[in-house]
Formats: C-alpha cells, structure tokens, sequence
C-alpha cells in the first residue's frame, strides 16, 4: 500500500513551510499549492514539487488535489486592518468554498483546516474550551467574523458532504522561520533590535510556529472527523514576551508598558487621524479587542487526543530572537 500523499496549501507561509517542513523531513510524499506570485524563500530550500494556482480557480485546484489524500489548507488572509474589507471574505470564505468543493469531488481523505482561536467562545472569567461555541459576533471585527464563518463551513461540510475535515484553532504563533514577518513577530523582533515596540499589559494565548505545524501533522491521523482542537501552548503576557526577547537578544529591558485604556486612545486618534486622508492602520481599536479579549484556554483535548506536547514558549521566544538577528 503507497504512502498517503499531502499537499500543503499555503505552503510558502509561516505555517505552512514549516508543516510542508516536517512532513518532507518525515519522508512523507508532499507537494505544495501556491500563488505563481508567491515569495517562496521560505521553501526554496526543500526538494518540493510546485503546483501553482489560485483558490478562484477551480481548474488549479482540480490538477492539484486530484492526487492528494490529505490536504493542510493554511491559506488566510489576516489583514484584519484592511479599510476594504471585500479581499478578507474573497479569500477566506469564497476561496475556502471553492477548495471544499474540490476535496469533496476528488474525493480528499482528509482536510486539515487552520483555523484560529478568535472562533472560540469567551465568558467572563476561567479556562475555555473546543465546547465553548463562538458568541461575539456583534463586537467581532471583520476579519474575527469571516474566520468564524470559514470555520463553520469546514465542520458544515463535514457533516453534510462526508468530508474528513478537522478545524486546528492555533493562536498567536512564535519561532524561526518568519520570513515577512508576522505582525506579532515583528513585535518581537522590533525589541531584540531596540526599536520602537512597547508591551501591552494584556494575556494572550501562543504557541510555537513548530508545534502548531506538528499538531496540524498528528491532526491528520488522530483527529476526528468533524472536531475542532485549541492549539495553544501558554497563555502569556506581552510584558513577559518581550522581557524574554531582549534578554535573548541581549539588550534592555523594555521600561515602558501600555495599558489596555491608554493603547485603546492610542489607536482612537491614530484611526481619526487617518481617516482624514483615507487611509487605515494595524494600530486600530479592533485590533488591540483582540489583544485583550481571550480567556486562558485549555488545549487537553490536543494532548489527550493527538498526542500533542508543546515547548515552553521561553524556548520558542529565544528561537525566534535568533532567527531575527541572523536575518535582519
């Protein structure tokens, strides 16, 4: 019997490349689905066949699926600062129900979805959990709605289509690799080269770039159809992160800190300011909502079910400082 073949959508990505990592480390036949317009740096270095296409087209997905037993979609758009917010449910939502479509014609065996930690419920105080379903649609910022709503049609699909497909709600994600890099990494990498970056007085749930890869990997074996599994390691405060990062890098100690009431000013007359000439930024009301809206979360069910054992992020933080020093 031939070995399953994956094929990584999204692989040039944060996640991605490292799931399409692993799995070529393991072994395993894997190929990847990208945009022809893709920065590919983070995979040039892997022996990994290329297929090149667009989620809006059906023709691509089709000669790229059509061989493939598992799917890792991590493809998704989290420019959650956009002022038009169209490109967010293009991709995320009419791209994603294109590809739901495919895997289901072609008969895909199993399709793992990166899903986010924004779908999970909040309440008042305590640890949340995969039961604990989305309720706060009416303050949710776009981008926070669409990634519910993607959610929804991955375990809709499996329930009403027989697809195998798993939703993997990953938080914030640290460690080597971050090419672009992400928002909250550049964050990190900021402090190690004593720019500008003050923390946050707010928890947020996070975890290493390469344990949410590996929990993605265990998914496609151990996971059942049609669950969702938390994919958190730590629930840590930026202080603490960013303390982490500049002893790492060697260099001080950020002094100040922000609290939620002064950034939540910072980022009103930044939006005001703004909006006279047009334009929008990633320091906006919304997007501090969501550096201070997550309860702690509990991610047993990762470990009980897929085996599933993070680091310390204290380890993924150091990571991540030397990667940034090394690739200024």
């Amino acid at each position: 019997m031939s070995e399953p073949v994956s094929l990584v959508m999204g692989a040039n990505g944060f996640l991605g490349s490292h799931v399409a990592r692993q799995l070529v480390a393991a072994k395993q036949p894997t190929k990847a689905f990208i945009r022809s317009t893709a920065d590919t740096r983070s995979i040039d270095d892997l022996a990994l066949p290329k297929f090149y296409g667009d989620v809006m087209d059906k023709a691509s997905l089709r000669a790229a699926l059509k061989e493939c037993d598992i799917i890792y979609y991590c493809i998704v758009d989290t420019r959650a600062w956009l002022k038009d917010i169209s490109p967010l449910f293009r991709t995320n939502i009419d791209g994603l129900k294109n590809v739901l479509a495919v895997a289901v014609e072609v008969g895909v065996k199993k399709f793992i979805f990166t899903s986010s930690i924004v779908t999970i419920g909040i309440q008042n105080q305590g640890r949340v959990d995969e039961t604990n379903l989305f309720n706060w649609y009416d303050k949710a910022p776009a981008y926070v709605r669409c990634r519910s709503q993607a959610e929804q049609m991955v375990l809709d699909c499996a329930k009403e289509k027989g697809l195998d497909a798993v939703a993997m709600c990953v938080a914030n994600t640290y460690g080597p690799g971050d090419i672009q890099p992400t928002p909250h990494g550049e964050l990190i990498k900021n402090v190690a080269f004593e720019k500008t970056s003050l923390p946050i007085d707010a928890a947020n749930p996070v975890v290493d770039i390469r344990d949410a890869a590996t929990a993605m990997i265990l998914a496609a074996s151990k996971a059942r159809k049609g669950e969702r599994y938390i994919v958190v390691a730590e629930h840590i405060n930026q202080i603490e992160l960013f303390a982490h990062a500049a002893d790492m890098a060697g260099v001080p100690r950020p002094k100040l800190k922000l609290s939620i009431p002064v950034v939540y000013t910072i980022a009103f007359v930044a939006e005001m300011a703004l909006k006279l000439v047009g334009k929008r930024t990633s320091l906006n009301r919304e997007s501090i909502l969501l550096t201070s809206i997550f309860n702690e979360m509990d991610n047993s069910k990762a470990k009980r079910e897929l085996g599933w054992q993070p680091r310390p992020m204290k380890d993924s933080i150091a990571d991540a400082v030397k990667f940034y020093l090394a690739n200024p």
